[in-house]
């Protein structure tokens, strides 16, 4: 199904620009009358204050664990359809998948370009 976003929406990869603004601005002085001037600032005391924010987690007690490259990967979506091969002509002729892709239902927030068909939205 080909989907177009009717709006903007936020996006999780975004920038959170509130924590940003949060961080301090560091502190100079001007010399008046000058065209050219140098700003130096210690940058080791800007990461000192912005470590906390940077190395704070929303998600409570996560577990993360590394996979080895050649470890099993977990299994697709229960009741999703199998394949009698793992080919792009089975993928393709297989009815179910075609099935599912008429039946699905739009987002909200998104506009349908297409359904069911061998594209993408550019």
């Amino acid at each position: 199904m080909g989907l177009v976003a009717a709006a903007p929406a936020p996006v999780p990869q975004d920038i959170d620009f509130d924590l940003v603004y949060a961080l301090p601005n560091p502190s100079y002085t001007t010399v008046t009358g000058a065209t050219v001037q140098t700003v130096i600032f210690d940058p080791t005391s800007v990461l000192e204050a912005a470590l906390p924010q940077i190395t704070s987690s929303s998600v409570a007690d996560a577990t993360f664990v590394k996979r080895a490259a050649c470890d099993p990967q977990p299994t697709g979506a229960k009741g999703a359809p199998t394949l009698t091969a793992d080919t792009v002509a089975a993928f393709t002729a297989n009815a179910d998948f075609a099935s599912l892709a008429l039946a699905a239902p739009t987002p909200s927030g998104y506009v349908q370009t297409f359904q069911n068909q061998k594209a993408s939205n550019k």
